[in-house]
């Protein structure tokens, strides 16, 4: 029971602040120039020198306003909601323009998807780059198939992931996995 009311508050925690449920990047507008994210959501911060009329408007990489607010006269350091970027492809281009009384600021935000980074997976099998000499952080695993043919099925270990079955006949098929990491 407490289990199922503390999940049903999670829940609506997380609906009412969505920017919860994904990474937020926090950028300075008087930095300018251009920064690479791959968080969901934008949260702009500038220091103003006196009591200055703040609108923040975001353009996609084709001109169209993708989010647009006037925040009214604001004084100290200006700080924005959190703002959702669209992810459209492998990599976005938003340019972010704070205008103020004393001007404008802009910088590019470029919203790269996500990568898997500090993992722990690795695969059993010969390196690639030993068969063919170009750099490969590929693995394979060579079966003689035609010692394979009195054997059927096969199941090759997977070094505690799990373990995948080779079905070898007249026809030899193979089901097979690709996992890429970052560095």
């Amino acid at each position: 029971m407490k289990k199922g009311v503390f999940l049903a508050l999670l829940l609506l925690l997380l609906a009412a602040f969505p920017a919860l449920a994904e990474d937020v990047y926090y950028a300075d507008a008087s930095q300018g120039g251009s920064v690479t994210s791959d968080k969901g959501y934008l949260s702009v911060t500038y220091p103003l020198d006196a009591d200055s009329r703040v609108t923040m408007t975001i353009r996609d990489e084709w001109g169209s306003t993708v989010y647009q607010r006037d925040y009214g006269v604001c004084s100290g350091m200006f700080s924005s909601e959190d703002v959702y970027l669209p992810q459209n492809g492998a990599q976005t281009t938003y340019r972010v323009t704070l205008s103020t009384d004393s001007g404008e600021n802009s910088f590019t935000v470029v919203r790269v998807a996500p990568r898997l980074t500090d993992s722990n997976v690795t695969t059993a099998g010969l390196p690639l780059s030993d068969i063919s000499g170009v750099s490969s952080p590929k693995k394979a695993i060579l079966l003689d198939l035609s010692a394979l043919n009195n054997q059927l099925p096969m199941v090759v270990p997977m070094s505690l992931i799990k373990t995948l079955p080779f079905k070898c006949g007249k026809r030899c098929s193979t089901r097979s996995a690709t996992c890429r990491a970052s560095s």
